[in-house]
């Protein structure tokens, strides 16, 4: 909206914060809990794009903010709502997705390499080359669900949370377009993969959330 004119950048910043004010608002009134976690995600917002902070502009930096606040965080706010936050479960959750997320997060930059470097941006995938990024993806990938078997060899999860395995799956698919660097432009938004980083991210609510389901239902009968 701003490139194309239809709103001005002082439109835009109003826009923004009362949004954020609301979703604070909200938040308060589904939970106190559930309410800090919304303040933190704002936080993670202002540092991410304001100056003097601007971690988008940070090498890594901008890509593990991302992982926390889109991997690590969602699934515990979510937690909070019915349940304790300080739970073990969706704390060791969060961390296998944002390793998950540290790894296909940079999906959403391949498209903008010249737009970044042009604005200043060190992504991953502006300063390092295709090749040690697509092992760098890869690395983090495999260790995704070595990290999710480790939780569950340890007993700190439960075995029906295995069933994120099948995520393992798209994320080869994944993985696979990524080394042949045949990526294709999408209708959703920007390429294939940044389309599949966000299915395969509602994946593991999904599948999280009916393998606990499943696994407190087949208690009943046990």
């Amino acid at each position: 909206p701003i490139p194309s004119g239809k709103i001005s950048i002082s439109q835009a910043e109003i826009a923004a914060w009362t949004l954020a004010v609301f979703s604070i608002l909200v938040g308060f009134a589904v939970g106190s809990y559930y309410g800090m976690f919304m303040m933190v995600f704002i936080l993670f917002g202002i540092f991410y794009n304001l100056e003097p902070f601007r971690v988008k502009k940070r090498l890594w930096i901008n890509t593990i903010s991302l992982s926390l606040s889109r991997g690590l965080l969602p699934l515990p706010a979510a937690w909070s709502i019915f349940g304790n936050p300080g739970d073990a479960a969706p704390w060791l959750l969060g961390s296998v997705m944002a390793v998950w997320v540290l790894a296909w997060q940079n999906t959403k930059d391949i498209d903008d390499v010249e737009g970044d470097r042009n604005c200043g941006i060190i992504t991953p995938v502006v300063y390092h080359k295709w090749k040690t990024l697509v092992y760098i993806i890869g690395f983090l990938s495999v260790m995704t669900f070595i990290l999710l078997v480790f939780y569950v060899a340890s007993g700190w999860l439960p075995p029906n949370m295995l069933a994120l395995f099948i995520l393992a799956f798209p994320t080869a698919w994944m993985f696979y377009k990524m080394a042949k660097n045949n990526i294709s432009v999408t209708t959703l938004e920007n390429n294939e993969l940044w389309a599949s980083f966000y299915l395969t991210l509602g994946g593991f609510y999904i599948v999280a959330a009916a393998a606990y389901l499943l696994g407190s239902y087949l208690t009943l009968f046990s």
